[in-house]
């Protein structure tokens, strides 16, 4: 895993794209090392359950109960995307609500 460290997109922290490397590899059965911010669930050989499986284990993993809409995930074309959403959500729900008066 420590290779692929090193290849973490742009604003996605190496240490949470190792994770999401590991889980993708697990989930689909394929090298950790065959795993890059450019490839696809596709090329990966992902079929549509396997692809919301994986997106399951890693809502769980970064976001709790939190979960990505959608739309969202309809919208990313590659693991870099899908990370870059993953850590923009991470974000969002650390975040305190607005409206909340203290």
């Amino acid at each position: 895993m420590d290779d692929t460290t090193n290849l973490a997109p742009d604003g996605v922290p190496p240490k949470i794209w190792a994770t999401i490397v590991e889980v993708v590899a697990k989930g689909l059965g394929c090298p950790e090392s065959d795993i890059k911010p450019q490839s696809t669930f596709e090329e990966l050989g992902a079929d549509s359950l396997e692809r919301v499986e994986v997106n399951m284990t890693i809502e769980e993993n970064f976001l709790g109960k939190g979960t990505i809409p959608d739309e969202d995930l309809e919208k990313v074309r590659n693991l870099g995307e899908y990370a870059l959403l993953i850590v923009n959500k991470m974000s969002q729900l650390s975040k305190p609500d607005k409206d909340v008066q203290t």
